[in-house]
């Protein structure tokens, strides 16, 4: 098993290596964060605006983990502020979950996945829709591979209990490659020699962009299953 404790090189500090004591957690990230925010293993570095790290209570013992920054988050540069970071916000609070105080929130990715195209000088650049925009698409195994370092070193300072994975990326990069999301959603498996549960449910934005109210309750219901499962981390 690795040593949970993070190693901060030279370019953050000035030193060759730092130990900082486990109960430090919130430095412990920043530092990892200015670390991984000069992060060029694969070519999202060129064409993201802003690095997006993870936001919330690492103390808690629970981490929720999406799949990938969207476009809001890409330009304000935290994770769930967009639409789905409403719907989230609200189906959090309806099961009773103080996403500031009982979460940690992360994504696989740290850089928004869109749609390459080589630009003039043979570098990667970002494919624009019809309006403008970037093309924004899901991430694929090389890019997961790429960033897994940043959310493995994330886990280690953190040292979740529990983990909320929402959506495809987020339940296959925990559970693996094959497995069926439909058939494991909202049943908590253990990963890990047994010392973290991962609970998959759906990505919020799957849920806004199918627009029906019983999968809107579905998806509640699960969030409300969730908390009972780690009642004893959340105050009443």
């Amino acid at each position: 098993m690795k040593d949970p404790r993070v190693l901060i090189w030279r370019e953050v500090l000035g030193f060759d290596r730092v130990w900082l004591p486990d109960s430090n957690k919130k430095l412990k990230l920043f530092l990892l964060e200015q670390q991984a925010s000069k992060c060029k293993k694969c070519p999202l570095f060129r064409t993201r605006e802003k690095f997006v790290f993870g936001w919330g209570n690492p103390y808690s013992g629970i981490m929720a983990v999406g799949e990938a920054p969207g476009p809001d988050e890409d330009k304000l540069g935290k994770p769930f502020v967009g639409r789905a970071g409403e719907f989230l916000n609200y189906a959090l609070k309806e099961a009773g979950i103080d996403r500031e105080r009982d979460l940690y929130i992360a994504n696989v990715l740290k850089c928004i996945p869109v749609e390459l195209a080589t630009g003039t000088n043979g570098n990667p650049v970002a494919l624009l829709n019809k309006y403008g925009k970037k093309s924004f698409r899901a991430p694929n195994k090389a890019e997961i591979a790429a960033c897994s370092e940043w959310l493995e070193s994330q886990i280690s300072i953190i040292k979740p209990r529990f983990i909320l994975a929402m959506g495809n990326p987020s339940v296959r990069y925990f559970l693996g490659d094959k497995v069926n999301i439909t058939a494991v959603l909202g049943t908590p498996r253990k990963i890990r020699d047994g010392s973290i549960t991962v609970f998959p449910v759906l990505h919020p934005s799957y849920i806004i962009r199918k627009k029906n109210p019983d999968l809107e309750k579905l998806y509640i219901q699960q969030l409300k299953n969730f908390k009972e499962l780690v009642s004893e981390l959340i105050p009443d």
